[in-house]
């Protein structure tokens, strides 16, 4: 079965080199004929429609350009075939033409580039091809002139501007004259090659409108010279014009599905049906595809951190979750589980506890050969003596590491959001989009702003627009003014990588935010932006409230919110070979223990408790996080000197709706319940603060015996 465009083809039966369809139509001949007319992958391809038992009703079309006695005939290499008997197209009404046309041009774009060698000639020819589009109704705004210095660069530059996009067709104008050129084959052999290349590379047409004569007084004063192409267009530049605006309708009008579309992936279906042989290697849009794709996973974005005082001491993606976990292992199972193997973690504030637990928990774990989780911290060097001033700073200051690998795409995350995503169809979107740059949006959370700003999209998903909040008038764009639905968007980027080379280093290199810089400059620029609407559980950890919340959830609704048990999508992290949890007497209720915990006679209920925590006798916690502590400690010693208070819950304690940080020493009946009901307090030099009426102790903080909170 092939589908494209609510086309479907019923592929029967495989007869060398032929697919036999049942029931086609006119759409179905014009779908085939785009697919094997975008690409010269398929000239040896015979593809097929026939309709039995009526001899009347059969179509045939025919790819094979290896009869050239046949192509030349029948025009294209396509030709009909009508009761057992071939017959040319145009003896054939139902087959269906696909033409360019020269009164389809507007709307359309173009680029042209001229070489400035031998510019008394080539600027005739410019002046040609603008006066044609003008006759044609092409608007002034719609044509972009690129000088380049000689013919040998109009191929490359060509390349460039037909990846980037904005055009629906490429000009190339030169002028090779024999006369003052030592090597004129040489050059008009690689003007042309380079042209043609750049049609082929970039997929759209590049037409080449280079003028070759034997010495300048050809070229300028006979008039055949630049008229020599034919009574076409009565000049070079104009004729090149002319076929330019034919080959860009043909392609915006009928063949731009196909150009648009990914035929790898088609092309993988049939040929895992059986039913056609290609003549390339065939690829899953999975593993293969994703190994094009690097992740740049940032622990800590900014050093005013909504999670302090958690992160008074680490990043935020190093922040313990549901016990087991840190924020960043669902980030990077996330990458593992897409198949995407290539991550580079950047890291600057308070990155040690992140940087270790990465490099300890992901060496090579379920990576494929070539894979790897590398951490790159901030730096200093001879040319950058500075630290990281924001995420476009830190990759532009990276990119000699980054671009080591030949990768297509970066994928840009955060790395303290919870939630579970399968990247590769966010990659896929893109590329079948063509976009330059792919935002992933929040669909559920409709006109609020999380922190990533806010996206407009038109009904095809196109950004519009974007702004920060409200407040900010800096970044709205005349796009705004258009209608369409508005986003928050998550902070995950999908972006080329020639793309963020190119807006990192040439047009905004002195930036040092993507969110805030980079990405509505490229808006600004008219580059074409898609959003991916994700509308599945995301926590982005916003604040105290959210984090404690997302703790709770893992209890409560173990398979509604985030799935901790998901078999297909497992969430990785550091294995510590710690013994079992030691519980004596303990009355636990709708609760998540961490592995070697120690629980006397205690009742734990509606609490997240971490690894290695101590529990004392008739201590009652409720609706908590514990995140326990790193190492045992029986002596209650700290730093070498004698507390009395060992590391845990000490007896007799009574904890509710607290976050207690690790290696925190809780002592003999000390009531943390927050008995005044405040709601915001900051009392951390008392080992403590207080944040939507949620106490938060400190990091290693001692409170002693008896104290109420």
């Amino acid at each position: 079965m092939v589908k494209g465009q609510n086309r479907h083809f019923n592929l029967k039966e495989r007869k060398q080199g032929t697919v036999l369809l049942s029931k086609p139509n006119r759409s179905h001949l014009q779908f085939m004929a785009s697919f094997a007319a975008s690409s010269s992958l398929f000239s040896s391809i015979s593809l097929r429609t026939q309709v039995k038992p009526s001899p009347s009703h059969c179509r045939c079309i025919s790819f094979n350009n290896n009869d050239k006695q046949t192509n030349q005939q029948k025009g294209l290499g396509l030709w009909g075939e009508k009761a057992g008997k071939r017959e040319s197209f145009s003896q054939t009404s139902a087959v269906r033409h696909l033409t360019g046309s020269l009164t389809s041009a507007e709307g359309l774009r173009f680029a042209i580039v001229v070489a400035r060698f031998n510019e008394i000639v080539t600027r005739t020819l410019l002046e040609g091809a603008l006066d044609t589009f003008k006759r044609y109704s092409v608007k002034e705004e719609d044509i972009d002139v690129v000088w380049v210095p000689g013919s040998f660069e109009i191929g490359l530059v060509a390349e460039k501007l037909g990846k980037s996009r904005k055009y629906q067709a490429v000009l190339c104008i030169g002028a090779v004259i024999r006369g003052d050129t030592s090597h004129y084959d040489a050059v008009a052999n690689s003007a042309a090659s380079g042209v043609l290349s750049a049609g082929l590379s970039s997929g759209v047409p590049c037409i080449f409108g280079v003028l070759t004569c034997d010495d300048m007084d050809q070229a300028i004063f006979r008039p055949f010279a630049l008229n020599r192409a034919g009574g076409k267009a009565g000049n070079k530049g104009s004729e090149t014009a002319l076929t330019a605006i034919e080959m860009a309708s043909l392609f915006e009008h009928h063949l731009k599905y196909w150009r648009d579309f990914s035929f790898e992936f088609v092309g993988q279906e049939l040929a895992e049906s059986g039913l056609l042989e290609l003549p390339f290697p065939t690829s899953k849009p999975g593993a293969e595809d994703s190994l094009s794709v690097a992740a740049i996973v940032f622990g800590d974005q900014s050093p005013q951190s909504r999670l302090y005082p958690l992160t008074k001491r680490r990043s935020e993606a190093a922040v313990p979750i549901a016990g087991n976990y840190r924020l960043v292992d669902a980030v990077l199972s996330n990458c593992i589980n897409s198949n995407i193997t290539k991550i580079y973690a950047l890291t600057q504030f308070n990155s040690t506890s992140l940087n270790s637990h990465i490099a300890r928990a992901y060496s090579g774990a379920r990576l494929s050969k070539d894979g790897f989780v590398e951490v790159i911290a901030a730096y200093q060097s001879p040319d950058d003596n500075g630290w990281f001033q924001g995420t476009a700073d830190a990759i532009r200051r990276c990119l000699w590491v980054l671009e080591e690998y030949p990768v297509d795409e970066f994928l840009i995350l955060p790395g303290h959001h919870l939630y579970r995503m399968d990247y590769q169809k966010l990659i896929d979107a893109h590329r079948r989009s063509k976009a330059h740059i792919t935002v992933s949006l929040f669909s559920t959370a409709k006109n609020e702003d999380l922190g990533f700003g806010i996206f407009k999209l038109n009904a095809q998903n196109a950004v519009l627009g974007f702004r920060e909040n409200e407040e900010d008038s800096n970044h709205h764009f005349q796009a705004n003014k258009h209608d369409g639905d508005e986003f928050p968007s998550m902070g995950i980027y999908v972006i080329n990588r020639d793309v963020m080379r190119m807006l990192l280093t040439e047009a905004f290199p002195n930036v040092n935010d993507l969110k805030s810089h980079v990405i509505p400059g490229a808006i600004s620029l008219g580059m074409k932006i898609n959003g991916y609407l994700f509308d599945g559980y995301w926590e982005d950890m916003r604040s105290i409230e959210a984090y404690y919340r997302a703790n709770m959830e893992t209890i409560r609704r173990a398979n509604a919110m985030y799935n901790f048990y998901d078999r297909d999508s497992p969430l990785y992290t550091l294995p510590r070979h710690l013994p079992p949890t030691l519980v004596r007497d303990a009355v636990i209720t709708d609760s998540i223990i961490g592995d070697g915990c120690i629980l006397s006679k205690c009742r734990i209920k509606g609490t997240v408790v971490g690894i290695r925590t101590r529990i004392g006798d008739n201590a009652v916690v409720e609706d908590s996080v514990i995140m326990g502590s790193d190492t045992y400690d029986h002596n209650g010693t700290s730093d070498g000197e004698a507390t009395g208070i060992p590391i845990g819950i000490g007896d007799g304690s009574h904890i509710r709706k607290a976050i207690i940080d690790k290696h925190a020493r809780i002592g003999k009946n000390v009531m943390i319940i927050n008995k005044d009901n405040v709601q915001e307090g900051n009392r951390e030099a008392n080992g403590y603060i207080i944040s939507g009426g949620i106490i938060v102790v400190i990091r290693s903080a001692m409170i002693p015996d008896g104290t109420i909170l």
